[in-house]
């Protein structure tokens, strides 16, 4: 147990499964590893006594962006999904001078956050999809190393992105089992 703590990283207990010390146990990780964003999910974890090995995986991720985009500057919009078009709240600026990438299929720009990291934005070409994009190597050679990116050219860059969230669940049962 102390080598999976201290190798992996990850937080390990011991007790009786199914008991509410334990289920409450679980909560309050998953709380602490989400900032608070599942309470209302966490308050009702309930193991049963059957379980033998109860197993939970946490990725929480928040920053900002180091130039924030201004609400009022919002505007509604069409976006063109792959699923058809839909109206929603675009964010938009004007950029100063920066780099914009492009390789045989697709255009992308990259955003700086304040906490050190950066986001990926790209734009399949028409008539190609993510999923075509996500194929060729090009776009993984490119985030990993943009430096030496021969595609590239700096402009003034008006951007509008539609807001998002990103959120994913995986059930993991079908792979526990195998």
């Amino acid at each position: 147990m102390d080598n999976i703590a201290y190798y992996y990283y990850a937080s390990v207990y011991q007790g009786d499964l199914g008991s509410q010390k334990i289920n409450n146990a679980i909560g309050a990780w998953i709380n602490n590893n989400t900032g608070g964003f599942l309470k209302k999910s966490t308050s009702n974890v309930n193991l049963s006594p059957d379980t033998i090995l109860a197993l939970y995986s946490t990725i929480y991720f928040q920053a900002k962006w180091q130039d924030e985009f201004s609400a009022s500057k919002n505007t509604q919009d069409t976006f063109h999904a792959p699923n058809g078009d839909k109206t929603v709240t675009f964010m938009n600026k004007k950029l100063a001078q920066m780099n914009y990438y492009y390789g045989d299929k697709f255009s992308a720009v990259v955003l700086r956050l304040k906490n050190g990291s950066q986001m990926w934005f790209i734009l399949p070409d028409e008539g190609y999809t993510s999923t075509d994009i996500l194929a060729s190597e090009d776009y993984l050679r490119m985030t990993l190393d943009p430096g030496s990116w021969e595609n590239k050219r700096t402009y003034k860059i008006n951007l509008s992105l539609p807001k998002f969230d990103v959120v994913n669940q995986m059930d993991l049962i079908g792979g526990m089992k195998a």
